[in-house]
């Protein structure tokens, strides 16, 4: 088939084809109009993304965002928080609602659930760009309902989270108070071993698990090395050796002194060398003089050296034949300590996820009031009607041209020449033509002649 053919099945088929068009979109517009008007709501909300937790501290890092928001979305639209809505709604009481319940399930079920869902349906949560903020839409038949309850989902979206943040950290610091007496009760009977082994080994220790024997012996090992340092430097018969020569030394500048003083004056410089001479001979055998006054306590020195020494050798000796009680004692001490740490992270944990149970803040941010619109966006008229006019279009066209290749009329001249096998002279007009029968046929007659043209050119350039 040809495209002339083609173009001459369309033109007989065009009364056809535009009234495939004209039934789908007028069927169309009865659907449309025949749809109740939808009406949507927006509101939004910052979401918890830069600032840490005000108990924990925690922040969420850039690879948990995406899933974050994924999780706040499916929040939004989950059923906890449809049936907060339904409660605040009151719909549960209300004689519309129950009626079309009735209606829809014929009484089975959950009127709750089943008025959830239908609000679950027409709910949609949208990340904003950025991540940051999350649009909550709602569609209702009317603009105010919608406006009222996309408002009532984002507050009881806010609660619902709120709510499992303090429900789930109440859980786990339950769990903790549970594991916080286990530990306790661990940690008393450590100690009770611990102070019993204490009694059996009749060793005292302190709270750093030293005992006080281990104690004494450094305190003997201290007083023996005090003992060693502060011993005399000298021996008695030194000192007064020094004390003699000191005396002698100063009885002569005395001496010298007198002769410089009669033969040369106060005044001299060798006369008052002399004098800081006899000043400085003074000083040492005073010094000498006090010293060997103390030499009557070196004996006493050296007797509590050598008792300091012999209590320190005893109590090592005492302490090295008790060193596997003591290395069980330690070990009793090392478990207190274990068990008093982990008690204490315990408690903390726990104790930190009380406080998150008892916030009152979820973090989410309310951004501004919840937006409506006072024109319905369903049914898009506009939309269905480009749809409608598309899909009349292809099925004329489809069958229009169906039909022509079935039926194998004679459409044209060249369509005679075919079948009668005798060339046509010229085309004798049905009748009378109006004005714009003239101009369609002459439009058609160029188009016609352009293409019977092109077609006997082809085989001459060939």
């Amino acid at each position: 088939m040809t495209m002339t053919q083609f173009l001459l099945i369309l033109n007989a088929g065009r009364w056809r084809l535009l009234l495939c068009v004209a039934a789908c979109v007028g069927a169309a517009m009865v659907f449309a109009m025949r749809l109740p008007p939808t009406y949507e709501a927006r509101a939004r909300v910052i979401l918890e993304l830069v600032s840490p937790d005000l108990v924990t501290g925690a922040q969420i890092g850039a690879d948990g965002t995406e899933s974050y928001v994924r999780t706040q979305q499916l929040l939004a639209m989950s059923e906890r928080t449809a049936l907060r809505v339904i409660d605040k709604l009151g719909w549960a009481e209300n004689p519309a609602v129950i009626e079309a319940f009735n209606n829809a399930t014929g009484g089975l079920g959950d009127i709750k659930t089943w008025a959830a869902r239908r609000i679950m349906a027409e709910t949609a949560a949208v990340p904003l760009e950025g991540g940051g903020t999350m649009e909550i839409v709602y569609r209702a038949p009317e603009a105010d309902a919608a406006k009222l309850i996309a408002g009532l989902i984002r507050e009881s979206y806010i609660e619902t989270a709120l709510e499992l943040q303090t429900d789930g950290a109440a859980r786990r610091a339950d769990r903790y108070d549970q594991l916080a007496v286990q530990a306790r009760a661990r940690l008393a009977a450590a100690e009770a071993a611990y102070t019993g082994l204490q009694r059996a080994t009749g060793t005292v220790a302190d709270s750093a698990g030293n005992d006080l024997e281990s104690g004494a012996l450094g305190r003997l090992q201290t007083a023996e090395l005090a003992a060693a340092a502060a011993g005399p430097r000298r021996r008695p018969t030194e000192n007064a050796a020094l004390i003699a020569q000191l005396s002698r030394q100063l009885n002569g500048l005395e001496q010298q002194i007198g002769i410089a003083l009669t033969q040369l004056g106060p005044a001299n410089p060798d006369y008052q060398s002399l004098l800081a001479r006899r000043d400085a001979t003074r000083a040492a055998l005073s010094q000498a003089v006090a010293a060997a006054q103390n030499d009557s306590g070196i004996a006493a020195a050296r007797r509590l050296r050598t008792e300091t020494e012999a209590a320190y050798r005893d109590e090592r000796a005492r302490i090295l034949a008790r060193s596997p009680e003591m290395l069980k004692l330690a070990q009793a001490l090392r478990q207190v300590t274990v068990l008093r740490a982990d008690l204490e992270r315990i408690m903390r944990n726990g104790a930190e996820l009380r406080l998150q149970s008892e916030r009152t803040q979820s973090g989410l941010v309310v951004m501004g009031d919840v937006l409506s619109s006072n024109e319905p966006v369903a049914p898009n008229i506009p939309l269905i009607a480009t749809l409608a006019t598309l899909f009349g279009l292809g099925l004329g066209f489809v069958s229009v041209t169906i039909d022509g290749l079935l039926r194998r009329e004679v459409l044209g001249a060249r369509d005679l020449e075919v079948a009668s096998g005798v060339p046509v002279l010229g085309v004798v007009p049905a009748g009378p033509r109006g004005p714009w029968q003239e101009r369609w046929t002459a439009v058609w007659s160029a188009l016609r002649a352009r293409l019977t043209r092109s077609r006997r050119l082809e085989p001459a350039e060939a």
